[in-house]
């Protein structure tokens, strides 16, 4: 509903973009995760080198290689700058360099199919995926550098899950900067895939994995950041700032960003 000038409020100018039709043929960089079916490990067997965790391929984690190969020779358009093959689960980054006539999720379709071909013809007969895949869109500032090192560091970081599952228990109360948490680590844990500022410093080993209590978000700390995150927003595109409601996913988004700020600034 537009505010009391007539005016469309701030949320509604901020549309999520990502939903309108067409935007996936668009220029882009996107983060994908496909995940084996059952999280079964039949891409690969992790282990370590002497030196660095690596993942040997099986028959049907080299089809994946070849089949990304594949891909690029049948969109031109699109191209890799990261990827990550896990016994369970597979990273790719891409860029869609130009607009393409069909949409990246046609395209990591068609992909998948592929895969699975290779896969039957292996002996797998079930479904080769747990589902369809997880797209990250990456449009922040320092998220491309941070998730290609997060793709790259995959297997060390199973590797260390694996050698140390004492870093990854978890604890139902949590304090930090007097706001409450449910966290899963210790101080040292390093290695967790969350999204903005928590994915920046994460990525460099200063937060471990937190959730707010819904009580954090309510503080008077963190409403104060999150409006006047919005605020400055709107005024820098000449809007008038309208509250959002406190249950909405934008204010949710934000208030994880401020929360993650305040973390790592502590």
């Amino acid at each position: 509903m537009p505010n009391a000038n007539n005016e469309p409020t701030d949320s509604q100018r901020e549309t999520f973009t990502w939903l309108e039709p067409g935007v996936w043929r668009k220029p882009c960089i996107v983060h994908v995760t496909m995940v084996a079916k059952s999280r079964q490990p039949l891409f690969g067997t992790l282990v370590h080198d002497g030196a660095k965790a690596v993942v040997e391929k099986t028959p049907i984690g080299w089809a994946l290689i070849n089949q990304q190969r594949r891909m690029l020779e049948l969109c031109p358009e699109v191209k890799i700058l990261a990827d990550k093959v896990m016994p369970d689960h597979q990273h790719i980054v891409l860029q869609v360099m130009r607009t393409m006539p069909r949409s990246i999720k046609e395209v990591l379709r068609g992909y998948m199919q592929g895969c699975k071909a290779e896969a039957r013809k292996l002996g797998v007969e079930d479904n080769l995926y747990d589902g369809p895949p997880y797209y990250r869109v990456l449009t922040h500032k320092g998220q491309l550098h941070a998730m290609i090192e997060y793709v790259y560091a995959n297997a060390e970081r199973a590797w260390q899950r694996r050698q140390n599952p004492e870093l990854f228990r978890m604890h139902r109360e949590t304090l930090l900067c007097d706001l409450p948490f449910t966290s899963k680590g210790s101080p040292h844990e390093r290695y967790y895939k969350p999204g903005g500022v928590y994915f920046d410093a994460c990525s460099k080993g200063r937060l471990l994995l937190l959730e707010p209590k819904e009580s954090a978000y309510e503080t008077p700390l963190v409403v104060k950041a999150v409006e006047d995150e919005l605020r400055k927003k709107a005024e820098a595109k000449h809007y008038s700032y309208t509250p959002v409601p406190h249950h909405s996913n934008r204010f949710r988004f934000v208030a994880l960003n401020e929360i993650g700020r305040l973390l790592v600034g502590r």
